[in-house]
């Protein structure tokens, strides 16, 4: 069926962007949403763009990752589909802090983080929680960053992520490091 074939593209493409194969990535994704849009699959649709929002971040077309982040959202939040409004904001507030607008990372992390927890969704919450972590680490506000790198922690833990554990435990490193730094 056509709903399996955009599931598998749009796994291909996951896995190559993953990978960091990001032309392969892109062609999988770009053939799913393209086919998604012509039988009218929203959800189809709305999933694709969210990785291909990734594919153009990881290429550095900033502006489209946003655009492609914030379609997917908006098509998620039509469907009432709030595994992919989580997502789509946590996706966009990350993005925002690597351009270094840190208020607006911290508004759309907070607002994911909220959501996730609303939803009781796990994966979503732990990356969440750590990416706001580190916004607010380099905000200065160590005590809720660690905080919440201990509830990502908790949460990767419990999922059996290590590459979420490794990241988290990195992150108590940095904490560790500025907390020795404010006290020298």
């Amino acid at each position: 069926s056509h709903a399996t074939l955009i599931n598998a593209l749009v796994s291909l493409g996951f896995s190559a962007s993953a990978r960091g194969d990001l032309d392969d990535a892109e062609q999988a994704l770009r053939t799913a949403r393209a086919l998604a849009e012509r039988i009218g699959d929203r959800a189809g649709t709305a999933t694709a763009s969210l990785c291909l929002g990734h594919v153009a971040r990881g290429h550095g077309r900033y502006e489209e990752a946003a655009a492609l982040y914030s379609d997917a959202g908006r098509m998620f939040a039509e469907l009432g589909h709030d595994q992919g409004v989580t997502w789509a904001q946590q996706d966009l507030g990350m993005l925002a802090a690597e351009r270094g607008d840190l208020a607006k990372a911290e508004r759309l992390l907070r607002e994911s983080l909220r959501r996730s927890r609303d939803i009781n969704y796990s994966w979503a919450q732990a990356w969440a929680a750590w990416g706001l972590g580190t916004v607010l680490l380099r905000r200065g506000v160590v005590d809720e960053a660690s905080r919440l790198f201990g509830e990502a922690l908790t949460m990767y833990d419990t999922l059996e992520d290590r590459r979420g554990v490794a990241q988290c435990l990195e992150a108590f490193a940095e904490v560790a490091a500025m907390r020795a730094s404010y006290h020298s």
